[in-house]
């Protein structure tokens, strides 16, 4: 699938190089005209990078995040979207340890994980099918 306009996935995780890992990840899997990166640290910074005036069409979302971790932020998203009227937003949960299968993320990924295995989960996310990297 090739999209029409470039998709855009945030990144939500308090450790900078984590963050510039995914962001490789997903650039050199995807390639830098189909998904562009936005990125944030906190927990607080997934409702905004959700609710902000640039268009987000994914997020991958870490488990423990500072000031408000990840699955708090997930559902003060979803109540949001439940309250605005907007379509629920696709989100990949990156936990330290397994989370219960009954959360409200789309895909759950388990740290730790190689290149191609997030890149396989984002692409599940946008629809799209990322070349190969590497684990």
């Amino acid at each position: 699938m090739e999209p029409a306009r470039s998709l855009v996935l945030a990144i939500v995780d308090h450790d900078r190089i984590t963050r510039v890992i995914r962001r490789r990840t997903v650039t050199v899997g995807f390639g830098a005209e189909s998904v562009a990166v936005v990125e944030g640290e906190m927990g607080m910074d997934a409702i905004e990078l959700r609710f902000g005036a640039a268009p987000v069409d994914a997020m991958v979302l870490r488990d423990v995040l500072p000031a408000m971790d990840g699955p708090e932020a997930l559902a003060e998203t979803r109540r949001r979207e439940l309250a605005e009227g907007l379509a629920r937003l696709p989100v990949l949960m990156m936990p330290a340890w397994l989370l219960p299968v009954d959360g409200d993320w789309d895909e759950c990924l388990p740290r730790p994980f190689g290149p191609d295995t997030f890149a396989a989960a984002v692409g599940r996310l946008l629809g799209l099918t990322p070349r190969p990297l590497g684990d």
